[in-house]
């Protein structure tokens, strides 16, 4: 609670962030307010990690910008051949620039974000850059989703790592977003649990400890907190992954 009206504040100055490659510049339709709350969101997330790191220095910064995601899948269909999609979803030529200039602006600024934030982090800290998932060509009825992660290999996502322990170009084919609570407990030599589906990715060439039990040990508390059309922001955040293709 101690935090609420400077998180606030932070999330409303724009002071300090990097340079923007605004994607809803490339449209005039009321697609335009939708993206440009996409933008503001991950620009709002990085804002408050700043803030935090630079305020409290914690042990572990967890930084999650959605942005990528929500346009890629709407957007999709720009990056592949016309062919992949029904007639009636194929775009223009207009429609196809715009789209792919969008997506390329907000990757451009995540980019960005990325690289600010990683300045606050030394040689000897560990850093990990996550992907939960590719994109493939897709096409979603109702909803005009044009890009999915539905086979093997877009369900794959990416990860990046840096640290100590950790061998430059060396890989790990198959981690998955199960393994990353387990790698980054192994980094420092802190055990995983053996109610964890995953485990430490192979690059870490760190000693194993022996895992223990659980970390579940405690209560979940959750916030009643309301948006402010008096919405419960949980509420709104499912909504939001439902338009998406996330949840039935």
């Amino acid at each position: 609670p101690e935090w609420a009206a400077r998180l606030e504040r932070i999330s409303r100055d724009p002071s300090g962030t990097p340079e923007v490659d605004d994607p809803s510049r490339f449209f005039k339709e009321w697609f335009k307010d939708r993206v440009a709350g996409w933008l503001e969101t991950d620009l709002i997330a990085y804002r408050m990690a700043k803030e935090i790191d630079r305020q409290l220095r914690p042990d572990l910064l967890l930084v999650y910008l959605p942005g990528v995601d929500r346009l890629s899948h709407l957007l999709w269909s720009a990056v592949e051949p016309a062919e992949r999609y029904p007639e009636a979803l194929r775009l223009s030529v207009d429609q196809r620039a715009r789209h792919l200039g969008a997506l390329r602006a907000h990757y451009r600024t995540v980019d960005r974000l990325i690289g600010s934030l990683l300045e606050d982090f030394g040689p000897d800290d560990l850093v990990l850059v996550v992907s939960d998932h590719g994109f493939e060509p897709v096409v979603a009825s109702p909803v005009a989703l044009t890009g999915g992660h539905e086979s093997p290999a877009a369900a794959a996502g990416l990860s990046y790592a840096r640290a100590p322990g950790i061998r430059p170009g060396s890989r790990s084919e198959d981690t998955s977003v199960n393994d990353v609570a387990p790698t980054i407990l192994a980094w420092p030599g802190l055990p995983a649990a053996r109610d964890m589906d995953g485990e430490p990715a192979a690059f870490v060439e760190v000693e194993r400890v022996p895992p223990i039990p659980s970390y579940d040990v405690g209560r979940i508390e959750r916030s009643d907190e309301q948006s402010g059309d008096g919405e419960s922001i949980e509420g709104s955040m499912i909504e939001e992954l439902r338009s998406l293709g996330y949840v039935e």
